[in-house]
């Protein structure tokens, strides 16, 4: 994979995580009722993860003058404000579950980039933690990820 590739494809994780669902979600949050308090805990908790992460990745492409480019939120992800938070966790799990496939996928593509193979790595045991103290969210009535999503 040449620099420019390597570059490119950072910049798209980039985007990955500065624009995942769980930074749309909890810039959109409206959720009050008091049942939604551990799950607020944990997008609050996996935003200031992916925030980081994220900044990582910024300053290695600033580190290669290579211009950045922070996307979009999904067109979808406007549908999930008034959806019930049973729901709206399952979509978290799924859209974080994905992030952290993407991030595995990159990991071939980036062997002859040792430094973002390396920044890629690190980012990758942070995202699957996050996603893991998701996983772990006890909602009102006990509601979990599938066992699919695990």
């Amino acid at each position: 994979m040449t620099a420019a590739s390597s570059n490119a494809l950072l910049n798209d994780l980039l985007v990955e995580l500065h624009r995942s669902l769980v930074q749309y979600v909890l810039e959109a949050w409206l959720w009050s009722a008091p049942q939604a308090a551990p799950l607020k805990g944990a997008v609050l908790s996996l935003s200031e993860r992916q925030r980081q992460d994220a900044g990582k990745i910024v300053a290695l492409l600033q580190d290669r003058a290579h211009s950045l480019d922070f996307g979009q939120y999904d067109h979808d992800f406007p549908r999930m404000n008034y959806v019930a938070i049973e729901f709206l966790f399952a979509q978290l799990c799924d859209n974080q579950n994905s992030l952290v496939q993407k991030l595995e996928q990159s990991l071939p593509k980036l062997k002859t980039d040792p430094e973002a193979h390396a920044l890629i790595v690190e980012i990758l045991k942070s995202q699957r933690s996050g996603l893991e103290k998701l996983w772990s969210v006890d909602l009102p009535g006990g509601s979990a990820p599938p066992a699919w999503m695990k």
